[in-house]
């Protein structure tokens, strides 16, 4: 079958497969096969390796030995089994299941939670609603409220009950994590609880990073997530809309995570100079994936600024035939 992956020299596969394990990018049904000298590895989901590109590949299904949860499951009884999760996102100390209409039992969510030492399982819909990027997320055990979540050296205390945090943003928190940044002015749009600014505050060399957060609720872990991982040098916390309550500075680098970030690109533009790198996040259809820019740089330029288009990233497959992108764009000139 066809799935995302990459092409390596046999010297060094042995490393790069342990990085990639690290970071759960492998997909483990597929098997991992090998050509000549060259190894070909199949990945999860579309991701910035550096030094390799991600391409269709053919690949053959693998047994999967059945998870140790899911043994645990069978040994408490055969009830247990038809109800039992087979997979969950682990954020600190909860559990988020993903909702694909089944019912799990509570014995079974219950056993789970047991099994993992969690203290609250979700189950999450999927759908984000409003403004605030709220999600659709109910409580299956446990006790409701805030959890730490580690990534990358970093501490994130959310609430998963109602804020946002997709572990398959992961390698684009990283990547912004191992960007060099020495002593620029950062501008994060929507910053939601610090999911980029923390880790381009901790790892960057950044100046400053102006970081605008409209949710209330998002806004105040934000501020707890800069205390808690010693930022506050760093990073200034602004509550309201982007476009009203940063200041009128000219960033060096500016990231506008929200899939509504067109709508925004004036604002960005006004806060931009010669040189600034504009970083947005966008749902691409399959079939635009090569030109979806276009339309950004005609309409920058419509109001008198020239963006170059310097290129894109896949961060993930948001539904079928329709990925996650990371797009970027310079400013080379600003015309009145």
């Amino acid at each position: 079958m066809l799935n995302p992956g990459i092409s390596v020299n046999k010297l060094e596969s042995g490393r790069i497969i342990n990085m990639l394990l690290k970071q759960d990018l492998i997909r483990k049904d597929l098997k991992i096969r090998q050509d000549g000298n060259t190894v070909i590895i199949p990945l999860r989901q579309p991701a910035e390796i550096p030094g390799y590109t991600v391409s269709l590949l053919e690949f053959d299904p693998r047994s999967m030995q059945e998870a140790p949860a899911i043994m645990a499951a069978r040994s408490l009884g055969p009830s247990f089994i038809k109800h039992f999760p087979r997979k969950w996102i682990r954020l600190g100390e909860a559990l988020i299941l993903k909702d694909h209409g089944y019912r799990y039992s509570k014995e079974a969510v219950a056993a789970l939670a047991r099994y993992t030492g969690a203290k609250s399982v979700y189950l999450d819909s999927g759908k984000i609603v409003g403004t605030t990027r709220k999600p659709m997320i109910k409580l299956l055990y446990g006790t409701p409220g805030p959890i730490t979540h580690t990534e990358n050296g970093i501490r994130y205390r959310m609430d998963p009950a109602k804020l946002m945090f997709s572990p398959g943003n992961v390698n684009e928190r990283i990547r912004q994590g191992r960007m060099l940044l020495k002593d620029s002015i950062v501008i994060d749009m929507f910053a939601g609880i610090g999911y980029f600014s923390l880790p381009l505050a901790r790892y960057s060399q950044a100046r400053t990073i102006y970081a605008a957060e409209i949710n209330p609720e998002s806004y105040e872990f934000l501020s707890q997530n800069i205390r808690l991982n010693g930022l506050g040098g760093k990073i200034n916390a602004l509550l309201g809309d982007c476009r009203n309550v940063i200041p009128q500075i000219k960033a060096d680098y500016i990231i506008m995570g929200h899939f509504d970030s067109p709508k925004f690109l004036w604002a960005a533009l006004l806060r931009s100079h010669v040189g600034t790198i504009i970083d947005m996040h966008l749902l691409v259809p399959s079939e635009r994936m090569s030109d979806h820019w276009i339309g950004l740089v005609q309409t920058a330029r419509s109001m008198g600024y020239i963006l170059d288009f310097k290129g894109q990233r896949v961060v993930k497959s948001y539904a079928p035939h329709l990925w996650h992108v990371s797009t970027e764009m310079s400013l080379t000139d600003i015309l009145f």
